[in-house]
């Protein structure tokens, strides 16, 4: 197979940090075209990168026989009707995270990709693609520190932009759906994602009634737990704590490989040692890293992450959130 030739469905601000500048190092692939509902915008967008074909509408784009897969950078609440769109058209997909919100879309995905089993769909989890998971892994396994014992992730940041589609739950803004996702993730790794029952707060009091602070906490066998702190009210922080019986693990700022390529660290505090047991991944890129794994399982060069993994995340986040979202209603 030739260059992927790749379309983006919309003109979000993202698409410079999670597409255009990594994809300089990715010699397969080939930002071919862009398209937005405006024409102005979409001939912009591409003007400012170099695009060299744009289109108005996002259908217009699909229907293009010259493009083999596309990104969808679109609202959240948009991700699970343009993915299905791109499905039918024979396109392979790179879908911005979250897949899609909720069951009912769930279903949909699914009914669609048992149709087309020949295109690929990978939800844009781009952090699963650092060596720090299997690494996590590898430690959980071999029990070098004992027994798991917990897991908890503070994500947090301050939105400003009273527009930002973040902040509107009708177009799918969710701190939880987002920043959560991650945590979500590293649960499903270490844990798996079938706990005996789960806490879950939020007030649901952040602009225009979403989710501006979300907390909740997994229990499972042995009184095993995984916690999450999750904000848009609360100054930056982005860390995975992992508890063992005799070490505790700390991953900082994991959001580091989103700004281009960086290192980043495991702080191991062996309990049990006076010795620094640190690990350092050299620097790497997760959209770089997502890219190329992406262009591989269109090649047949390696195989996709199973996509009942993104439908059992999104389903135990809906259980989550819509508990939360009773508790608050009864209270």
């Amino acid at each position: 197979m030739g260059c992927i030739k790749l379309g983006i469905l919309g003109t979000a601000d993202v698409i410079g940090r999670s597409l255009i500048e990594p994809s300089k190092k990715v010699e397969r692939l080939n930002i071919y075209a862009i398209a937005s509902r405006s024409d102005e915008k979409a001939k912009s967008i591409a003007e400012k990168y170099s695009i060299p074909n744009y289109f108005s509408g996002y259908d217009t784009l699909l229907n293009n026989k010259e493009i083999d897969a596309v990104y969808i950078p679109l609202i959240n609440s948009l991700h699970a009707d343009w993915t299905i769109k791109a499905i039918k058209a024979g396109k392979h997909v790179l879908i911005e995270k979250p897949l899609c919100l909720n069951s009912e879309d769930l279903k949909r995905i699914k009914e669609c990709l048992d149709d087309h089993p020949e295109v690929v769909v990978l939800e844009g989890l781009m952090s699963q693609h650092h060596p720090f998971s299997d690494k996590l892994l590898e430690i959980i396994k071999n029990k070098k520190y004992g027994a798991l014992k917990s897991l908890k992730t503070k994500a947090s940041y301050n939105i400003n932009e009273p527009n930002d589609f973040r902040l509107f739950p009708e177009k799918g803004g969710s701190v939880f759906f987002e920043e959560g996702l991650l945590w979500c993730h590293l649960t499903q790794i270490c844990l798996g994602l079938e706990p005996l029952g789960f806490d879950t707060q939020c007030d649901f009091n952040g602009p225009n009634g979403g989710d501006h602070i979300f907390q909740t906490k997994l229990i499972f066998q042995d009184g095993v737990t995984s916690e999450l702190f999750c904000s848009y009210a609360h100054p930056y922080q982005a860390d995975h704590f992992i508890n063992f019986e005799k070490a505790e693990i700390k991953i900082k700022n994991f959001w580091r490989p989103t700004f281009g390529f960086q290192k980043l660290k495991m702080e191991i505090n062996n309990l049990n040692s006076v010795e620094n047991e640190d690990y350092v991944f050299e620097s790497q890129n997760y959209f770089f890293n997502q890219l190329n794994f992406f262009i591989d399982v269109i090649e047949k060069k390696k195989k996709n992450i199973p996509i009942h993994e993104s439908f059992e995340r999104i389903e135990l986040m809906e259980k989550i959130y819509n508990k939360a979202k009773i508790h608050t209603t009864s209270c």
